[in-house]
C-alpha cells in the first residue's frame, strides 16, 4: 500500500495526482491523504476534483497513522522528536528525486510536491486524457476559449504579489528581471504576431509593463473562480510561464493536442535548497521548451 499526501494549490494537486496515477499504473495500491484540507487552508481548497473531474481513492484514517503522521498535536510532536517511521518518506529534492524511485517497500506513506514530468511520464499520454475540464466555465471564459481557439494565441502569465511577501524571498521575483522581456522576445521569433493572453494576480501592474501589439488582459477571473485561467491558458498556442505550478500545468495541459511553444524560467529558486531540499529547477523544463 502506498499512500500519498495531497496538499498545496491546484498546481501543485496536479502534481500529486500525475505521481498518484503513475503509481497506480504500476498496479501498486494506492491512496490519497486529503486530511490537509481538513486543517490547513491552501489557496481555494482541493479544486482536482471538482475542475477535472476526477476520482480519488482516499486513504484511511488507520491506515494513515500506520504508515505517516496526521495533523494531531500528539504526531506533529512525534515527528518533529522521535525517530522518523521508516514507512513515511518525504521528498528530499525540489524536482526529480531518484531515491524515491529506488523504494522497495511495500508499504510507505509518500509526502512531497513531485515537482518533476519525470515522476509521470509513462502514463502522460493518459493524464492528457484524463485532465479535461468538467466544471462549467463562465459565459465570458467561455467565449474566450472560442476565441482563443481560432487565433494565434499565446498566454503569460505574471505572479507577483505574493513573491513581494518577504517570507517567499527563496522564490525569484521574476517581475523585478529581465525575464519576461527576453522571454517575450522569444515568443514572437518563435511564433510572429500572436494575440497575448494576460494572466496575473497584478493585473495593474501586467497593464503597465506586459504588452504586445494585440492584449487581452483576463482580469475576469478571481477567488475561487481563478481555476479557469488555467483552462484558458491550456488552449493557448504559445506560452511564456512564470515560476508557478499553476501556470505550468496550464502550459502542459493540451486539450486539442497542439504543438505548442512554451518559454519558462531557467530559475525558480533564489536558494540551493529550500526546507532542506535541494533545488533542481531544471526538472521542471520539458524537452523542447525554452528557458531564460
Amino acid at each position: 500500500m502506498k499512500i500519498i499526501r495531497f496538499m498545496g494549490g491546484l498546481g501543485n494537486q496536479l502534481f500529486q495526482y500525475a505521481y498518484y496515477r503513475k503509481m497506480q499504473q504500476a498496479d501498486q495500491e494506492t491512496f490519497a491523504d486529503l486530511t490537509a484540507y481538513e486543517r490547513q487552508s491552501f489557496h481555494y481548497g482541493l479544486e482536482l476534483e471538482s475542475v477535472f473531474g476526477v476520482e480519488l481513492s482516499t486513504a484511511r484514517l488507520q491506515d494513515i497513522r500506520r504508515l505517516g503522521y496526521t495533523f494531531s498535536p500528539g504526531d506533529r510532536l512525534r515527528r518533529k522528536f522521535l525517530p522518523r517511521k521508516k514507512t513515511f518518506y518525504s521528498e528530499k529534492v525540489i524536482g526529480f528525486d531518484q531515491e524515491l524511485e529506488n523504494l522497495t517497500q511495500k508499504d510507505a506513506y509518500l509526502e512531497g510536491y513531485w515537482h518533476s514530468h519525470r515522476y509521470f511520464y509513462p502514463v502522460q499520454e493518459q493524464l492528457q486524457k484524463e485532465l479535461r475540464c468538467r466544471r462549467e466555465l463562465s459565459a465570458r471564459s467561455a467565449g474566450a476559449v472560442r476565441q482563443i481557439r481560432d487565433s494565434n494565441a499565446a498566454a503569460v502569465h505574471i505572479r507577483r504579489k505574493d513573491f513581494l511577501d518577504p517570507k517567499n524571498s527563496f522564490l525569484v521575483n521574476l517581475s523585478e528581471t529581465e525575464y519576461y522581456t527576453q522571454a517575450l522576445k522569444k515568443l514572437q521569433e518563435a511564433m510572429g504576431e500572436v494575440v497575448l493572453y494576460v494572466f496575473s494576480d497584478d493585473m495593474e501592474w501586467a497593464r503597465e509593463h506586459i504588452f504586445l501589439k494585440n492584449n487581452v488582459y483576463v482580469d475576469w477571473n478571481r477567488g475561487e473562480e481563478s481555476w479557469q485561467d488555467m483552462i484558458l491558458m491550456s488552449y493557448c498556442r504559445s506560452a511564456v510561464i512564470a515560476n508557478s505550478t499553476f501556470s505550468w500545468w496550464g502550459a502542459w495541459l493540451n486539450p486539442l493536442g497542439l504543438k505548442k511553444y512554451v518559454v519558462c524560467p531557467g530559475k525558480w529558486y533564489s536558494v540551493a535548497a529550500v526546507g532542506g531540499r535541494k533545488v533542481r529547477t531544471e526538472d521542471l523544463v520539458l524537452p523542447g521548451w525554452e528557458t531564460v
